[in-house]
């Protein structure tokens, strides 16, 4: 895999690049799925992308979410990403692929028995609540769109449905409207 051009200025792991947002181990290497909390919040509150670290555009904004944020109204707790960088991720994240069920390098973390299946927000810009996970632990944030646009579902070939009562719930929590659309971006395999 190659690291697109647009992405060069990052430093790599092999044929990956390394997200501004990433974490460190103690190594130096990178803790890919787990992210600063400093970087966060400051890349939220200057408008710049979680992947390549350049400033955002309205109407150019897109978050990597899963069902659960959704349906809490907010596209997750991470900074937004260019179409293109969002694009690169889908491509080379093996979570986004689909083909890690371990979030975060934890076996036991919660999330490791979602199923994999992704929801691409697209929107005009965002606003965000800064929350602290606990005491001595970085600072972190919920996310939430503004001006939304579509919801792309991307993951495995066997889409994650959501249930009846979770279809409503995302309804009434996006003011009436239920943008579930068709995939667009590309997703696994694609």
């Amino acid at each position: 895999m190659t690291i697109p051009e647009f992405l060069a200025h990052l430093p790599a792991s092999g044929d990956l690049p390394i997200p501004v947002i990433t974490s460190r181990k103690d190594t130096g290497a990178p803790a890919f799925g787990s992210v600063r909390g400093d970087v966060v919040l400051h890349l939220l509150q200057t408008g710049g992308c979680g992947v390549c670290g350049r400033p955002l555009e309205r109407g150019d904004i897109h978050f990597a979410s899963r069902i659960y944020d959704l349906l809490q109204g907010r596209a997750g707790s991470e900074p937004a990403m260019h179409r293109a960088c969002c694009e690169a991720s889908l491509r080379m994240c093996p979570m986004l692929r689909g083909e890690r069920r371990t979030y975060r390098g934890y076996e036991n973390h919660p999330d490791a028995q979602e199923p994999l299946w992704w929801y691409i927000v697209a929107c005009d810009w965002y606003t965000f609540e800064e929350v602290l996970a606990g005491p001595g632990q970085p600072a972190g944030a919920f996310v939430y769109p503004t001006g939304l646009a579509a919801i792309t579902p991307v993951g495995p070939a066997e889409p994650y449905l959501i249930t009846g009562d979770e279809a409503a719930q995302l309804h009434a929590t996006l003011g009436g409207r239920y943008p579930i659309l068709p995939p667009a971006l590309p997703g696994p395999g694609q």
